[in-house]
């Protein structure tokens, strides 16, 4: 029962920082709670985190799969479906699920997926099936927006009353994020009801990695020489790897939950670290069902998953699976009003976060877990759909629709678990990142079509990238926009800014690989002083 209390304890206390840390969106909560998402297994395994991948095969080889039942977030998640549905009904029981041909080549297949999608690379595979960003999603897709729409709700009474300490925050939707998060949740919910941690045990690659370790785990559940066969453990066993019949245990499914040693009642339970020489029922090659893969099954799921590999270099499979080609373009509509912009424009190649640096190298670790999404306190990362083709689906890319990039800002670059966005530690460093390149359609503006001043994309350049310059006769004292490409860091100000619609008079095009711009002026430089013997005015 110790076990099981200390295990409950942990699991929900990291559940909790973590789910709140996504949803913070107060900044109450310190950026250092990243280190929370920094100890899931695929972010170490992608962002080459060699120390804690040793880590976790150390503490996986001594004492099982704590992993899952502690840090996992989507691991909990399961826990809390399958605990609400023993509050509604008490007819739920597990039952022991052997392992057959089917599962080993759900398990190891998906595992093999991991392995061509972190080698080829196929991101999209990766996003799709890590657990981690799984769960990211769901929170940043669901439950942080119904946390701002409460907080609105209360700003809104707030204001009423003549308080206005609670401000109103924007909610952005993303409705393909929303849509992928929402069938996972229905599905993960579905299995853990009915059957416990099968996902853990069967899809998850992650899952499986650490049950090929856990065979070998020196501290094991056993079974010992009390048990009379009640099936008591059996019935609330989780991994569904308790084999009452024929006394056995699979270790590598099973995920120590715990809940089967306080369910026995002869205490035919143990957590231990060798057998007892007394055990002589329990069952010492208990994994190795599980680790016996025919080998016609291991070539079927290679070769399969080779000629895949094969097709997707192929036209035009490589078309739609690659970032290089994805191109953001908007048709010009029909019958549009007097005045407005009828030049539309088509742009190279998304904008991509800062610290990506180059788009190959930022698409081979993001696993799409949205933690930049929900941090970014500007709004402008939204999970692409069709920006960097089929591969960098659900990926975050800037767009300036919303607000822009802040020029002192580096919360996503220091919270990216998997280290896809490379951390600016200070504002300074990030003041060069040229994340894309200012363009400017003057047939667009509205000092040309309408002769009329703005000068609105020049006021919020904080670069000196956009400047205002005499325009038409000097008579009318109108100014339009000049552009010094060189100068601009990509952070959307002027875009986001500017009041043409549909399509913008200055807009930023993306960078494949991150470049450095020029400072506008040199900050070591001595300035000239100006001398006078009066006053300057």
């Amino acid at each position: 029962m110790i076990l099981k209390t200390f295990r409950l304890v942990a699991a929900i206390l990291f559940f909790t920082a973590l789910t709140l840390f996504f949803v913070d969106f107060t900044g109450v909560m310190s950026l250092g709670c990243h280190a929370l998402a920094h100890l899931q297994i695929l972010p170490l395994f992608l962002g080459g985190a060699v120390g804690g991948l040793v880590f976790w095969s150390i503490l996986t080889l001594l004492t099982g799969r704590i992993y899952c039942s502690v840090i996992c977030p989507l691991g909990i998640l399961q826990d809390i479906f399958s605990r609400t549905a023993r509050m509604f009904t008490r007819r739920l029981r597990y039952k022991y699920n052997p392992v057959t041909s089917r599962n080993r080549i759900l398990r190891y297949g998906f595992f093999l997926v991991l392995l061509v999608g972190f080698f080829v690379p196929l991101p999209i595979f990766l996003s799709l099936i890590d657990p981690y960003s799984n769960f990211g999603r769901i929170v940043s897709h669901w439950l942080y927006p119904l946390v701002l729409l409460g907080n609105n709700l209360v700003a809104a009474v707030s204001h009423a009353a003549g308080n206005y300490s609670v401000y109103h925050r924007p909610i952005h939707l993303s409705g393909a994020a929303m849509l992928i998060s929402a069938a996972f949740f229905i599905w993960i919910a579905y299995l853990a009801v009915r059957h416990g941690r099968w996902y853990c045990n069967s899809i998850c690659p992650v899952g499986t990695l650490l049950g090929l370790l856990s065979r070998f785990s020196v501290f094991r559940i056993r079974l010992n020489e009390r048990c009379v066969g009640c099936r008591r453990c059996e019935t609330v066993c989780k991994g569904e790897c308790i084999d009452v019949k024929h006394r056995k245990i699979d270790a590598s499914r099973c995920v120590l939950c715990f809940n089967c040693i306080p369910a026995c009642r002869k205490n035919a339970i143990v957590y231990s670290r060798i057998p007892s020489p007394k055990c002589s029922l329990m069952l010492e090659t208990q994994a190795v069902e599980t680790a016996d893969i025919h080998r016609r099954q291991w070539i079927l799921v290679t070769a399969g998953l080779a000629i895949f590999h094969g097709l997707l270099r192929l036209t035009p499979f490589a078309y739609v699976f690659s970032a290089e080609t994805a191109k953001v373009s908007a048709a010009v509509p029909e019958n549009l009003p007097s005045g407005t912009s009828r030049v539309s424009y088509e742009l190279t190649h998304p904008v991509f976060p800062p610290g990506g640096k180059e788009i190959k190298a930022f698409q081979k670790r993001c696993t799409g877990c949205h933690l930049c999404v929900s941090k970014c306190p500007a709004g402008i990362l939204t999970p692409a759909t069709t920006e960097y083709g089929i591969n960098g689906f659900l990926q975050p890319v800037v767009r300036f629709q919303n607000g822009f990039c802040n020029y002192d800002c580096t919360i996503c670059t220091r919270v990216c678990p998997p280290h896809a966005l490379q951390p600016l530690r200070t504002p300074e460093e990030k003041h060069q990142v040229q994340i894309g390149k200012v363009h400017f359609l003057q047939e667009n503006c509205v000092v040309n079509t309408q002769g009329s001043n703005c000068g609105a994309c020049g006021e919020h350049c904080p670069t000196g990238a956009v400047k205002m310059v005499p325009f038409g006769p000097p008579e009318l004292f109108l100014t339009i926009p000049e552009i010094r490409p060189e100068l601009c860091v990509g952070c959307g100000a002027c875009e986001y800014i500017c009041p043409v619609k549909p399509y913008k008079a200055i807009y930023v095009d993306g960078l494949p690989t991150h470049q450095q711009a020029e400072l506008a002026y040199d900050p070591n430089a001595e300035q000239e002083v100006l001398h006078t013997d009066d006053f300057g005015f």
